[in-house]
């Protein structure tokens, strides 16, 4: 069964995020006092955060401030440290990736291209690598990799899907290399930019 692992029903998925949980490897990891550690990475403190970028991600599409960028930069960084790599993922580092690129564009009219340029190259790499990985990946190669990746998902309708593809043999290994061959083909948009649009 593809879906014998129920995170949902394990006490600890519910309290994973919480300081509580987090507190001994920040306090043993951070060299700094724990009278700050416990102030800015509080599970209070926290739950401002994310309210915080949301509304300045918002005003960005009004107007491009270099100081919002450096912020949430600063506030990404505060949340991938607290939570010290355990949660962190290739998503988190293509934030990274737009904020610098954004703030480089920010800085002069002149570093604009620059920006868009270094965001550009780190999709399409991020991207690309992904998909050699899983080219590389026996699991990936032969259907596996999918429906277990499904399976291991704390919600009821993605674990369905996992058994559905379990039952379809034929669908879940196309659908495999349907995302190795999207991955890896990302690199024609250095030969024709306007695929760009097909893979944003």
């Amino acid at each position: 069964d593809v879906c014998s692992s129920d995170l949902s029903k394990n006490p600890l998925f519910y309290n994973v995020w919480t300081f509580e949980n987090l507190k001994s490897d920040l306090i043993v990891n951070l060299p700094i006092p724990q009278k700050f550690i416990r102030i800015f990475f509080s599970d209070r403190f926290f739950k401002y955060i994310p309210m915080i970028q949301i509304l300045l991600a918002v005003f960005l599409f009004y107007k491009l401030s270099i100081w919002v960028l450096i912020f949430l930069f600063v506030s990404q960084l505060l949340i991938c440290i607290r939570f010290r790599g355990t949660f962190n993922g290739g998503s988190d580092m293509m934030i990274f990736v737009i904020l610098t690129g954004l703030i480089i564009s920010t800085i002069d009219q002149r570093w604009q291209n620059a920006g868009q340029i270094y965001i550009a190259i780190h999709t399409v790499l991020s991207y690309f690598k992904a998909g050699w990985v899983k080219l590389k990946s026996a699991d990936w190669r032969n259907g596996l990799a999918l429906k277990t990746f499904l399976g291991r998902s704390p919600f009821e309708i993605v674990r369905n899907l996992a058994i559905y593809l379990d039952q379809r043999p034929r669908l879940n290994l196309a659908l495999c290399w349907l995302v190795i061959i999207f991955e890896l083909s990302i690199i024609l948009v250095f030969a024709q930019p306007e695929l760009g649009r097909f893979y944003s």
